[in-house]
Protein backbone atom coordinates (compact mmCIF):
# COMPACT_ATOMS: atom_id res chain seq x y z
CA UNK A 1 0.00 0.00 0.00
CA UNK A 2 3.09 2.14 0.67
CA UNK A 3 4.26 2.41 -2.92
CA UNK A 4 1.26 2.88 -4.24
CA UNK A 5 0.81 6.09 -2.16
CA UNK A 6 4.40 6.96 -3.21
CA UNK A 7 3.73 6.51 -6.40
CA UNK A 8 0.36 8.32 -6.32
CA UNK A 9 1.99 11.60 -4.72
CA UNK A 10 4.59 11.52 -7.66
CA UNK A 11 2.17 11.14 -10.17
CA UNK A 12 0.40 14.41 -8.87
CA UNK A 13 3.69 16.49 -8.76
CA UNK A 14 4.94 15.20 -12.15
CA UNK A 15 1.21 15.88 -14.17
CA UNK A 16 1.08 19.41 -13.01
CA UNK A 17 4.61 20.01 -13.99
CA UNK A 18 4.31 18.43 -17.66
CA UNK A 19 0.78 20.03 -18.17
CA UNK A 20 2.39 23.16 -16.91
CA UNK A 21 5.10 22.78 -19.15
CA UNK A 22 3.28 22.14 -22.30
CA UNK A 23 0.43 24.91 -21.73
CA UNK A 24 3.76 27.11 -21.10
CA UNK A 25 5.76 25.58 -23.77
CA UNK A 26 5.51 29.26 -26.33
CA UNK A 27 6.38 31.51 -23.76
CA UNK A 28 9.32 29.14 -22.23
CA UNK A 29 11.15 28.75 -25.54
CA UNK A 30 10.19 32.86 -25.94
CA UNK A 31 11.93 33.49 -22.81
CA UNK A 32 14.90 31.20 -23.58
CA UNK A 33 15.04 32.40 -26.98
CA UNK A 34 15.98 35.93 -25.65
CA UNK A 35 18.16 34.86 -22.89
CA UNK A 36 20.37 32.24 -24.81
CA UNK A 37 21.79 35.09 -27.00
CA UNK A 38 22.06 37.78 -24.29
CA UNK A 39 23.79 35.71 -21.90
CA UNK A 40 26.12 33.64 -24.26
CA UNK A 41 27.19 38.00 -25.05
CA UNK A 42 28.28 38.45 -21.57
CA UNK A 43 32.04 37.22 -22.65
CA UNK A 44 32.15 40.86 -23.90
CA UNK A 45 32.65 42.29 -20.33
CA UNK A 46 36.09 40.36 -19.97
CA UNK A 47 37.79 40.06 -23.03
CA UNK A 48 39.27 43.56 -24.32
CA UNK A 49 38.59 42.90 -28.17
CA UNK A 50 35.18 42.87 -29.42
CA UNK A 51 33.89 39.99 -31.55
CA UNK A 52 30.67 39.41 -33.24
CA UNK A 53 29.93 36.22 -30.69
CA UNK A 54 26.34 35.81 -30.35
CA UNK A 55 23.38 34.50 -32.18
CA UNK A 56 20.57 36.79 -31.61
CA UNK A 57 19.76 36.49 -35.16
CA UNK A 58 19.93 32.47 -35.17
CA UNK A 59 16.82 33.37 -32.31
CA UNK A 60 15.24 35.79 -34.02
CA UNK A 61 14.43 33.86 -37.25
CA UNK A 62 13.67 30.81 -35.73
CA UNK A 63 11.23 32.54 -33.57
CA UNK A 64 9.95 34.32 -36.39
CA UNK A 65 9.22 31.45 -38.44
CA UNK A 66 7.60 29.70 -35.51
CA UNK A 67 5.69 32.73 -33.75
CA UNK A 68 5.48 35.71 -36.30
CA UNK A 69 7.21 38.08 -37.48
CA UNK A 70 6.59 40.46 -33.85
CA UNK A 71 7.93 37.86 -31.58
CA UNK A 72 10.80 37.52 -34.19
CA UNK A 73 11.58 41.82 -33.76
CA UNK A 74 11.08 41.17 -29.96
CA UNK A 75 13.37 38.18 -29.65
CA UNK A 76 16.23 39.39 -32.03
CA UNK A 77 15.82 43.13 -30.51
CA UNK A 78 15.65 42.42 -26.99
CA UNK A 79 18.09 39.16 -26.44
CA UNK A 80 20.78 41.90 -28.34
CA UNK A 81 20.06 44.69 -26.12
CA UNK A 82 19.92 42.28 -22.74
CA UNK A 83 23.49 40.97 -24.39
CA UNK A 84 24.53 44.83 -25.01
CA UNK A 85 23.70 45.39 -21.60
CA UNK A 86 24.85 42.80 -19.48
CA UNK A 87 27.87 42.95 -21.15
CA UNK A 88 28.11 46.75 -20.50
CA UNK A 89 29.12 47.34 -24.20
CA UNK A 90 25.97 49.46 -24.31
CA UNK A 91 27.76 52.37 -22.99
CA UNK A 92 31.07 51.99 -25.06
CA UNK A 93 29.19 52.04 -28.73
CA UNK A 94 25.40 53.44 -28.46
CA UNK A 95 25.48 53.61 -32.41
CA UNK A 96 26.57 49.80 -32.25
CA UNK A 97 23.50 48.95 -29.95
CA UNK A 98 21.05 50.70 -31.46
CA UNK A 99 21.15 49.75 -35.19
CA UNK A 100 21.86 46.14 -33.82
CA UNK A 101 18.93 45.97 -32.31
CA UNK A 102 16.64 47.82 -34.92
CA UNK A 103 19.06 45.11 -36.93
CA UNK A 104 18.05 42.19 -35.47
CA UNK A 105 14.53 43.15 -34.86
CA UNK A 106 14.45 43.70 -38.87
CA UNK A 107 15.78 40.28 -39.54
CA UNK A 108 13.62 39.08 -36.71
CA UNK A 109 10.48 40.36 -38.98
CA UNK A 110 12.37 39.02 -41.83
CA UNK A 111 12.39 35.15 -40.01
CA UNK A 112 8.99 34.66 -41.08
CA UNK A 113 9.32 34.84 -44.69
CA UNK A 114 12.40 32.10 -44.44
CA UNK A 115 11.62 29.18 -44.34
CA UNK A 116 13.52 27.04 -41.27
CA UNK A 117 15.02 24.28 -43.85
CA UNK A 118 17.63 27.28 -44.82
CA UNK A 119 18.72 27.93 -41.89
CA UNK A 120 19.59 24.32 -41.44
CA UNK A 121 20.56 23.77 -44.98
CA UNK A 122 22.04 26.97 -46.70
CA UNK A 123 23.34 28.26 -43.37
CA UNK A 124 26.48 29.89 -45.15
CA UNK A 125 24.73 31.76 -47.79
CA UNK A 126 21.74 32.92 -45.35
CA UNK A 127 24.70 33.80 -42.59
CA UNK A 128 26.66 35.66 -45.51
CA UNK A 129 23.73 37.59 -46.27
CA UNK A 130 22.82 38.59 -42.94
CA UNK A 131 26.13 39.19 -42.05
CA UNK A 132 26.94 41.30 -45.52
CA UNK A 133 24.27 43.62 -44.66
CA UNK A 134 24.85 44.34 -41.17
CA UNK A 135 28.87 44.97 -42.52
CA UNK A 136 27.16 47.72 -44.99
CA UNK A 137 25.02 49.04 -42.54
CA UNK A 138 27.92 49.34 -39.51
CA UNK A 139 30.00 50.98 -41.73
CA UNK A 140 28.02 53.50 -43.17
CA UNK A 141 27.30 54.60 -39.94
CA UNK A 142 31.30 55.31 -39.83
CA UNK A 143 32.57 52.04 -38.45
CA UNK A 144 36.48 50.60 -38.36
CA UNK A 145 36.81 48.73 -41.33
CA UNK A 146 39.26 46.41 -38.68
CA UNK A 147 37.00 46.47 -36.45
CA UNK A 148 33.88 45.48 -38.94
CA UNK A 149 35.90 42.59 -40.49
CA UNK A 150 36.52 40.93 -36.90
CA UNK A 151 32.91 41.52 -36.24
CA UNK A 152 31.70 39.85 -39.17
CA UNK A 153 34.39 36.98 -39.63
CA UNK A 154 33.46 35.89 -36.07
CA UNK A 155 29.49 36.21 -36.01
CA UNK A 156 29.90 34.54 -39.39
CA UNK A 157 32.12 31.51 -37.10
CA UNK A 158 30.19 31.65 -34.23
CA UNK A 159 26.46 31.07 -35.88
CA UNK A 160 27.64 28.34 -38.36
CA UNK A 161 29.37 26.79 -35.09
CA UNK A 162 26.45 27.13 -32.82
CA UNK A 163 23.97 25.88 -35.24
CA UNK A 164 25.93 22.59 -36.34
CA UNK A 165 25.86 21.95 -32.64
CA UNK A 166 23.00 22.65 -31.53
CA UNK A 167 20.79 22.07 -34.51
CA UNK A 168 19.00 18.99 -32.65
CA UNK A 169 17.88 21.11 -30.18
CA UNK A 170 16.80 23.84 -32.12
CA UNK A 171 14.81 21.52 -34.51
CA UNK A 172 13.19 20.35 -31.18
CA UNK A 173 12.68 24.03 -30.23
CA UNK A 174 11.66 25.55 -33.24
Amino acid sequence: MKKNISFMSKFWIVIPILLLFFILNKHIIIILSILIPAILMIHKRFVGLVLGIDVCIVFGILSSNKFGPKIGAIVGGVSFLIGMIISLEISKSPITTFYGTAFYMLMGILGAIIPVSILFNQTILLLLIVNVLFFIGLKFLGAPFEFLVRYTFSNLLTNLIFIRIFEPLLKLMF
